[in-house]
């Protein structure tokens, strides 16, 4: 389901896996030698670099479980380093999965630079990539992550809750929706893992046009918006009778706005090897809709099954509407 990186020119990736490891007796002593460490460990947030988080998890055929967490750093805190071969960011960065009582499950460390940087652009629209962690068991979890920047020092650190249910059982399942940026973004997310994902970074380019980084979860009316989620666990016979339908709802300030046609998930649309279906839809907001917050919930239900455990999945999509 995620899978190659895409790294630009100029782009190197350092990165260690299972770095480091928390147990109940640790004191705040223990980890605050190591900046990253102490931030992402606090139960308060380092705002010396204002970083945005959001994150969701697929379940690939072959590397299991994985969170995909889009970042996003504002260009007010990023040092650009001017070098002999141009202008260089050098960020290292921590990820990790903790339970409810701070118990670490799963974690990343990656150092990365980028060279011959596009300034101007970093500059107007701010620092984004991805980050890919293979998680080894469902459940539920915040998703930390910290980020140091290498030239000025600065560190800053943000967390998301996940929960990430066991796809294994019987019945169907969603991955969180995704929002999709680019051509190359949308490859990237419907691909198997085929190579080694220790490296997987995943940088936005510098485009002509801005998109909205998915870590702000920000939107202007007008804005077109592209999603992404994979249906786990569909029955193949109940697809091909057409009984497996797909409905978005809207919701503002929990109240239902708009209600789309349902859509019937189509034999075509099934990856055989994994009998997983790619949900994707776009929208348009409405140029009159009002600033505020918002929920797109994504609703699949196979009509013939009466068990509303197995027959019904359901994931949603919260965003801000800015003026």
């Amino acid at each position: 389901m995620c899978a190659r990186a895409y790294r630009p020119r100029g782009a190197t990736v350092h990165t260690r896996d299972g770095f480091f490891g928390r147990l109940e007796s640790e004191t705040a002593a223990d980890t605050s030698e190591n900046p990253l460490v102490a931030a992402i460990l606090s139960p308060f947030q380092s705002t010396d670099i204002n970083v945005d988080i959001a994150a969701g998890y697929v379940k690939d055929a072959k590397a299991g479980y994985l969170v995909r967490s889009w970042i996003h750093i504002d260009p007010e805190d990023v040092k650009i380093a001017e070098t002999e071969d141009g202008n260089r960011i050098a960020l290292e960065a921590i990820i990790l999965t903790s339970d409810v009582s701070g118990i670490i499950e799963d974690s990343r460390q990656i150092e990365f630079s980028l060279s011959r940087t596009n300034v101007d652009w970093v500059r107007k629209h701010g620092l984004r990539f991805s980050m890919l962690l293979p998680v080894k068991k469902p459940g539920a979890y915040y998703v930390r992550i910290s980020v140091q920047d290498k030239e000025s020092g600065k560190v800053g650190s943000a967390y998301q809750f996940l929960e990430i249910p066991d796809v294994g059982k019987k019945g169907l399942a969603l991955s969180n929706i995704f929002m999709i940026t680019s051509a190359d973004d949308l490859e990237w997310m419907r691909s198997d893992v085929t190579e080694d994902i220790s490296g997987g970074v995943f940088f936005a380019m510098a485009q002509a046009e801005e998109i909205r980084s998915p870590a702000l979860r920000s939107y202007k009316p007008g804005d077109m918006l592209l999603t992404l989620a994979t249906l786990y666990n569909a029955d193949a016979k109940a697809i091909a009778r057409s009984e497996i339908e797909t409905q978005t709802i809207l919701y503002k300030d929990g109240m239902e706005i708009h209600r789309g046609n349902p859509v019937t998930i189509a034999p075509n649309e099934v990856d055989d090897s994994d009998n997983s279906v790619s949900i994707l839809r776009k929208f348009t907001l409405g140029s009159d809709m009002s600033p505020g917050d918002y929920a797109l919930q994504l609703v699949v239900i196979d009509k013939k099954n009466s068990n509303k455990k197995e027959g019904v999945a359901v994931q949603a999509l919260g965003f801000t509407v800015i003026e």
